[in-house]
Parts: structure tokens; sequence; C-alpha cells
């Protein structure tokens, strides 16, 4: 079966690297290949709607957006709530108890469900990440997870993640599980990755998201994007 399409992470799997901004040319140039081949592009990343929209729009994304974890989605001109919970309460609570380790991502002015926290420098994520589990759990919110992008802490409802986008990102695309391919370079694009039928990681993406992938690409985030882009193209023939 040909694959229909790509779902792809934004940061550091679309960019330059893990530490930047920047999408390299080759990314946008295979971005447009792979599109002109007849495979629709969908991302689903944990930044806000409003952000993933203009990426989308500049970088002539065609297929769905989903953004927030698994919240939102945006699709031919249309924003639309894919979850009914909120982590709203739980990022106050991380907010003003928190603030010697983390402050709260500029986005989370335009988030409705997942909101986001940038660690300080010098703190680990996952000694973070334990403190403020238990300290939601002991407040009382036992049905957000607390997960790690490689680029910000994240309280995610619990009936949505990754997983739960990529199904929504095939269901507004009209494409089955097993047409797809998914790239990405963070433990959290995890379980989207384990729903595809080709699951690729990019070459510096975390152990954990490695372990699950078929394909390692040779080269890091958008350089191994484009290699993704030409492998696809060649297995469609």
């Amino acid at each position: 079966m040909k694959i229909r399409m790509l779902v792809a992470d934004l940061d550091g799997t679309l960019t330059e690297d893990r530490e930047s901004y920047r999408v390299p040319l080759e990314t946008l140039e295979a971005a447009r290949r792979l599109q002109d081949s007849g495979v629709v592009l969908a991302i689903v990343s944990a930044n806000a709607i409003p952000v993933l929209a203009g990426v989308a729009r500049y970088l002539g994304v065609r297929g769905p957006v989903i953004g927030e974890t698994g919240c939102m989605a945006y699709y031919r001109e249309e924003i639309i709530h894919l979850c009914e919970e909120t982590a709203e309460e739980a990022a106050r609570l991380v907010e003003r108890e928190f603030r010697s380790v983390v402050r709260p991502s500029w986005q989370n002015v335009y988030r409705h469900h997942d909101f986001a926290f940038h660690l300080l420098p010098g703190v680990d994520p996952q000694a973070v990440m334990f403190r403020i589990r238990e300290r939601l759990v002991e407040a009382g919110f036992t049905s957000i997870h607390v997960g790690y992008s490689g680029f910000a802490v994240h309280l995610t409802p619990l009936e949505n993640g990754k997983a739960y986008g990529f199904r929504e990102a095939c269901r507004l695309a009209g494409v089955e599980p097993s047409e797809t391919a998914a790239i990405g370079d963070s433990a959290m694009d995890s379980p989207m990755l384990k729903l595809s039928a080709v699951p690729i990681a990019v070459a510096n993406a975390d152990p954990e998201l490695r372990s699950v992938a078929r394909i390692i690409t040779r080269r890091p985030s958008g350089y191994g994007f484009a290699e993704a882009v030409e492998y696809i193209i060649r297995i469609n023939g």
C-alpha cells in the first residue's frame, strides 16, 4: 500500500536542529516535492494553533495541523477543539509554585487545553517533571499528563496526546493509519509513530523514539525530514 500522508512533528523535526526555529531550505523543498508527488503533509505538534497555522500556511502544508499535543486542530480555515478537558488550573498551580525552576511559555495565552513551561538554565527535566506530577496529584489533578518535548514541560489532559492527534489528523484527511508514515524527534512523538505504517526518527531523536522507529535517518532534524521524504517518494514508485 502506498503512503498517502506523512505526519510530522515541528520543532526538532522540520527545523534546522533542536535549538533552532529556522526551517532549512532543503526541508521546504522536500515538503513541496512530497505534496507534488500526491502525499499529504500533516503536522502534529505541542505548539499553540496560531503558531502552527502560520507555519503551515507559509510552508504550504495541505493536510491537517494538530496543536496543543492533540487537543486542537486547524484544517481548511477551521479551528476545531478536540479536547473537552483543560489543564489550565493545573498550569496556574505550576506557575505559582514552581517559578524557581520553570517559566510559562508565551504561547500559553493562546492555549486552551495543553499548557507549556520552559525550564530555567541548569534544571533537570526529569526531576522537575517528577516534582510537578507529585504536586498535581496531591492537589487533586489526577487526569493531567506531564511530559517533556525536549523544548518544554507540557501539562496535557490525559484524554489526549500525540496518538489522539495522529488519529484525528487521519480522520480529517480521510486517510487510514496504515497509509501513513510519521516522523519525529522527541519521546513525546512515540505514540504517534507506533500507530503509523512507517515510523521514522530523525538521527538526533531521543533514544525512546529511536527504539520504536523502523527507519532512523542518517541526518538530523529538518535534514533528516528531507531524507525521509525522498524515501517515501521512492517507495511509492
